[in-house]
């Protein structure tokens, strides 16, 4: 006779603690790390990502499958729209961080122009004004700052949505869809399968 053990883990998504190791990971530098985790605007942004459960699993889901300590990992992703929210998240980050969107953003910032009286030309330079004028100096210096420390992650959140991209369409991984017996239920399986199968991702059945 032979015996078998089996050891598992259980855990649950600390979202704010994701994102914040998620920019120690990308981050060039120590300093830039420390100077966008310290930003307050950064602080703001992650709070507000760290409800966003869909995209933090992708990128908890990416550390776990790299940590090779793992046989098999289980991700639990119920109902339907949080699955397809998960599917649709990896590259949330990146699309911000479109280099032609912070460009629109980085490019006319002159904290002597917002407050020194020049109207500066563009609707991007008329966005700052604007912000300067109602959120106050303060305010506008965290924002170009943090969109500046920011513009140098986008290689990192670029390879690492790739490597998301890649990890989910990869052979060892596969989709289970679990549903109660119900027309209805049975319906909305049989959506997902298709949206599965749309998608080029692995089902192993129902």
């Amino acid at each position: 006779p032979y015996t078998t053990l089996f050891r598992s883990w259980a855990m649950m998504l600390d979202s704010r603690g994701t994102f914040d190791a998620l920019i120690a990971a990308v981050a060039p530098s120590p300093e830039a790390r420390d100077r966008i985790l310290g930003n307050h605007v950064y602080r703001a942004m992650a709070d507000a990502l760290a409800g966003s459960q869909d995209y933090m699993a992708t990128e908890k889901l990416h550390d776990l499958a790299r940590d090779g300590r793992w046989d098999l990992i289980v991700l639990d992703t119920p109902p339907v729209k949080n699955a397809l929210d998960f599917l649709e998240s990896p590259g949330k980050v990146v699309r911000f961080l479109d280099e032609r969107v912070l460009s629109w953003f980085l490019q006319p910032y002159d904290r002597s122009a917002v407050w020194g009286g020049r109207l500066l030309a563009g609707t991007s330079a008329f966005l700052y004004r604007l912000l300067g004028f109602v959120f106050g100096a303060e305010f506008l210096d965290d924002f170009a700052g943090f969109l500046r420390d920011f513009n140098g992650l986008y290689e990192g959140f670029r390879q690492r949505h790739q490597a998301v991209l890649e990890l989910l369409r990869a052979p060892s991984t596969a989709f289970l869809t679990v549903c109660a017996p119900a027309e209805a239920s049975v319906d909305v399986a049989l959506f997902f399968e298709e949206e599965l199968r749309r998608r080029g991702l692995h089902r192993v059945g129902v």
